[in-house]
């Protein structure tokens, strides 16, 4: 079967499941090249807000819609994605990890998170084709360990299986409320453009000490939203292939500066 692509997509609000806007926009942008491509026999997404002590892998029949985040209207709590799981993926995903001496434990107790779900509904609006998610595992410090966890799932993307890593390049929520009309983005805007160059360079070791690059602790206070984008790379291949095959969008709408720098997303083909 042909390869399927890969995709990091930059998530943004929750309401983004509601609205057609910059991001959603954006991840029917890139994600055209899935027209030329059979259609997946399952998704596995990477999520920003599933973090875990060691690896985790949801094997519901049913994963239940998770809305996790408050204080937005009851229709966004009303919001469903009805799609199966697929527990059969769940346990070959288990067995190919630990080939690759990663342990991880089957669960239940998750389903799909905003991070899934959001963007899930504006792609595959259908709910047909079965999801599960990997969580992040907090116990792994390397960066390249993350990407060492990746690279051992590549053989799923010849057998049917889309992954998306859903995240931000740049995510401080705190920063973003306390700002004034009259403060810059430069912190945001030259922090993404930095992550941008270095995929376009094949330069995954500046990626890998992102925490040194100028503002980056104001773009990445917490990894979480950065590590999806980790994942993403490390399935796609060896950093030669995997760099010299990504396309990069930025929004393009009339937003400024720090709307669009948060709504990044990659295809790597």
């Amino acid at each position: 079967m042909k390869k399927l692509p890969t995709y990091f997509l930059a998530h943004g609000t929750p309401t983004n499941a509601l609205e057609t806007n910059h991001f959603t926009k954006d991840w029917h942008n890139i994600t055209t090249s899935l027209k030329k491509h059979p259609t997946p026999k399952a998704i596995v997404v990477f999520s920003a807000h599933w973090q875990t002590n060691g690896i985790q892998i949801t094997a519901n029949q049913n994963p239940p819609t998770i809305h996790d985040f408050g204080g937005f209207s009851q229709e966004l709590f009303n919001c469903q994605y009805p799609c199966q799981g697929s527990p059969t993926l769940a346990r070959n995903i288990q067995t190919l990890l630990s080939q690759h001496k990663f342990s991880s434990q089957l669960t239940e107790s998750w389903g799909l998170d905003h991070g899934s779900w959001v963007i899930l509904k504006h792609l595959y609006p259908q709910a047909n084709i079965p999801v599960l998610q990997i969580s992040l595992d907090t116990s792994q410090n390397n960066i390249h360990r993350h990407y060492d966890i990746a690279q051992a799932l590549k053989p799923l993307r010849e057998q049917g299986v889309l992954f998306i890593g859903s995240g931000n390049i740049v995510h401080n929520i705190s920063k973003w409320m306390n700002m004034r009309p009259s403060d810059s983005t430069d912190w945001a805007t030259h922090f993404d453009q930095a992550i941008a160059n270095a995929i376009r360079n094949n330069d995954f070791a500046t990626i890998s000490r992102y925490n040194t690059l100028p503002f980056a602790a104001d773009a990445v206070p917490t990894i979480e939203h950065f590590l999806p984008l980790i994942y993403c790379l490390g399935l796609a291949g060896d950093a030669q292939y995997q760099l010299n095959h990504a396309t990069i969008t930025h929004s393009t709408f009339p937003f400024n500066d720090l709307s669009t720098a948060c709504s990044r997303s990659i295809a790597f083909e």
